[in-house]
């Protein structure tokens, strides 16, 4: 009797748990989460040859297990499973998607994407990234690829979904979190281009996810259907808005030109020596030289580490080399340099490049057995493209990514772009892209401004003839000085690094600290009721030690001194509370649009004060924009007349800088 009454219990138990991961599926085998039926199906693109890609179709069918529901979905060419998964620990309701993708053909990816659609309603305003979350405003919308707080808000009539790709534990592998996509891979975050000799142009693609039969991925994100804690991390330390990193090719070095631009002048009896020059502003970069050249090179490379200047390599020689000779020179005649990083020389002298042969295993100039037994991290492919942005994130392909495609590589190694200033001075038709035009004050500001990157390509010693000008010049005794216009530029760098917040630094101290931000992950939540606090366990969860961690929650600005590798520090918040403002303190607008012009009106019919209105669509791209210096009207408008029909939202600000932000419905 007891064993029967204990089995009882047992399959009673069994049903309601499988009742309860049945209760967030509908009828349909979409996901109910707070309410929200939620569809998610995978959408995979895949390479047949350069010019033609296919879709992938997929049979699908659900698994519901007692604590997880699992969708699966088939391919002969590959299976991906779906499982949904209660999580907690975060003091909010949240649910775990893992993604498990398994390969049965070799197959080049170009996208993998997972779709969502909401069913049941539609979201009426969508938040990308802590910012526009904290503020409530679709005007501070972000783009969320690498190295961005990748974390939305789906705002609809009375709740809202979170879909966090990042920033927490569970939250695996993914790239990019759009408003329609949570991207496993994109193509467009992996853009190179190997140079083809029978065209003499980079025309080979490199940006797929080469995957063969038998292997495996794994990628996994959180949605949160109750109010998670959003941090803002900032990704340079405290107190810096922007970095800059300077890269310098070794084409034309010697040691009276090395000298002239990092000591200030070749003649040590110069009152310029040490008053002048890169050391002398306090500049931190990353120099890359021909192993070769290390006999009659090797105290002032000596020297320039001394100063905080990072040695790279720029192939061993400036002539093709086979590949014992890289294999020697790289892995034994410079390992005291500690060299990180390989920037592409010519791809038309030098055959060994990644760029050319260098990654072809039938090649005499195969490189990938130096690659892989050397420290070498991060790589620049010899590509460089036509747009030439001063910040980085506005191309995310320019960012520290991985390609797969180079698949004789057995570590972690890093590719990214670089923004051309291809020497001090161009007086031809290059002048745009030369470091003179480029490195200004204006630029610096902008780059401040978007909190940005800039990786600087460029090149300090070419010969002191026209139309190139070089960092360098020739003086009357014979010897060379750094350029006036140079020294003056690089004080301003120094300036701008001591008071306006821009970190300068080598290319591997910016890329090592951007990829270990990444693995800054909230582990756990813990709410207090009796005082509305939250305890907030952070965890740097990479093998490098971060400093001066710069972080805000709400109005809340936080900095942590340090955090060891694997080490979490505990954040004691505050609860945000969305509170209306007091009723004199804010403008009760209504925004209507009809004929082409958008009006504005108090919804007492109240008279307006002096106000500036920002018109923004749904992605955040500021569409219009006006002032009206003059209150005291009624109702004010904005002409509309050449936008779409769709959903639109203004954020308008006072004097006194209070904003408030009012959705529009534009229907023509």
């Amino acid at each position: 009797m007891r064993k029967k009454l204990f089995y009882t219990i047992l399959m009673i138990i069994f049903c309601l748990t499988i009742a309860n991961a049945a209760s967030y599926l509908d009828k349909g085998g979409n996901y109910i989460l707070n309410g929200i039926s939620v569809n998610i199906e995978p959408m995979v693109r895949v390479l047949e040859n350069p010019q033609w890609y296919r879709d992938l179709i997929f049979d699908q069918s659900i698994d519901i297990h007692p604590d997880r529901v699992v969708q699966n979905f088939y391919n002969p060419s590959m299976d991906i499973r779906l499982t949904l998964t209660p999580i907690e620990g975060f003091s909010a309701e949240a649910k775990r998607v893992e993604i498990t993708a398994e390969y049965h053909e070799d197959i080049s990816i170009i996208d993998f994407k997972l779709i969502p659609s909401f069913l049941n309603t539609s979201p009426e305003m969508i938040l990308r990234g802590a910012p526009a979350i904290h503020a409530q405003d679709p005007a501070q919308n972000k783009n969320l690829y690498s190295f961005t707080d990748r974390i939305i808000e789906y705002k609809f009539a009375d709740r809202s979904l979170w879909f966090a790709a990042s920033g927490f534990e569970g939250c695996t592998n993914l790239e990019w979190l759009a408003e329609d996509a949570i991207v496993l891979y994109d193509h467009s975050l992996h853009f190179a281009r190997r140079y083809d000799p029978a065209t003499m142009h980079f025309g080979i693609r490199t940006d797929a996810l080469k995957v063969k039969a038998g292997d495996s991925d794994y990628h996994s994100f959180l949605i949160f259907e109750e109010k998670p804690i959003v941090l803002d991390i900032m990704r340079w330390p405290a107190g810096h808005e922007a970095a800059l990193v300077i890269t310098n090719d070794a084409d034309g070095e010697n040691p009276n030109r090395m000298s002239a631009v990092f000591f200030g002048s070749s003649n040590r009896d110069s009152p310029n020596y040490l008053k002048q020059g890169i050391i002398a502003n306090n500049i931190k970069m990353t120099n890359t030289v021909f192993g070769v050249h290390k006999p009659h090179m090797q105290d002032l490379w000596r020297g320039l580490e001394n100063h905080g200047i990072k040695i790279g390599y720029h192939t061993a020689s400036p002539h093709e080399d086979l590949t014992d000779v890289t294999y020697q020179n790289l892995i034994h005649d410079m390992d005291e340099f500690d060299i990180r990083s390989w920037i592409d020389h010519s791809w038309a002298r030098n055959p060994e490049c990644f760029c050319v042969e260098g990654w072809d295993p039938d090649s005499p100039y195969y490189i990938m057995d130096a690659i892989n037994d050397s420290k070498i991290d991060y790589v620049w492919l010899g590509d460089a493209s036509f747009t030439n942005h001063m910040n980085s994130f506005t191309e995310p392909w320019r960012l520290p990514h991985k390609l797969s495609e180079f698949d004789e590589l057995e570590r972690d190694v890093w590719f990214y772009g670089r923004t051309l200033m291809s020497t001090w001075e161009c007086q031809n038709y290059y002048y745009l892209h030369d470091f003179k035009t480029m490195m200004t004050a204006e630029n610096l500001d902008k780059l401040l401004k978007e909190q940005g990157l800039c990786v600087v390509y460029t090149h300090f010693f070419y010969e002191e003839m026209e139309p190139y000008l070089p960092f360098y010049m020739t003086v009357p005794d014979g010897s060379l000085e750094i350029r006036p216009e140079a020294e003056e530029c690089l004080q301003m760098l120094d300036y701008y690094q001591n008071h306006r917040g821009l970190w300068i630094d080598t290319l591997e101290e910016v890329f090592d600290r951007m990829i270990a931000t990444e693995e800054l992950r909230i582990q756990e939540v813990v709410r207090d009721a009796k005082t509305g606090t939250y305890q907030v366990k952070l965890t740097n969860g990479s093998d490098y030690p971060l400093t001066d961690i710069a972080l805000s929650y709400g109005d809340e600005n936080i900095v942590i001194p340090a955090l060891s590798p694997d080490s979490s520090e505990i954040l004691s918040l505050c609860e945000i509370h969305e509170e209306p403002q007091p009723e004199g303190d804010y403008l009760d607008l209504r925004a209507k649009y009809k004929d082409g012009v958008i009006r504005f009106s108090h919804k007492h019919d109240n008279p307006l004060p002096n106000l500036k209105i920002d018109i923004y669509n749904l992605r955040g791209q500021r569409v219009s924009s006006k002032s009206f210096a003059e209150g005291g009207s009624n109702n004010l408008s904005i002409p509309f007349v050449n936008r779409a029909s769709g959903v639109y939202f203004a954020r308008i600000e006072l004097a006194g800088g209070y904003q408030k932000t009012v959705k529009i419905m534009v229907i023509k």
